[in-house]
């Protein structure tokens, strides 16, 4: 799976053997700058940064073309954790 950040404040999810989007993430107040992947035994999870200055924690679930996308962690500096 491939993760890409866009200037339209999405991140897109793409399959990297069939080329298809597998799921889209908007909500994001600015463009999303960074993504990173990081694989544990507990599944797959995407890191983004965006220039609304948030970084935020996601959970993906994916079963073939199917792809869930769970907020974990949202580090908005106005809130509190």
């Amino acid at each position: 799976m491939l993760a890409s950040g866009s200037e339209d404040g999405a991140v897109w999810l793409w399959s990297t053997t069939s080329g298809k989007c597998l799921a889209v993430i908007q909500g994001f107040k600015g463009a999303v700058n960074s993504v990173a992947w990081q694989t544990t035994e507990k599944g797959f999870w995407l890191i983004t940064g965006s220039s609304d200055k948030v970084v935020r924690l996601w959970q993906v679930h994916r079963e073939g073309d199917i792809c869930r996308v769970t907020l974990q962690w949202d580090g908005h500096p106005h809130k509190r954790h």
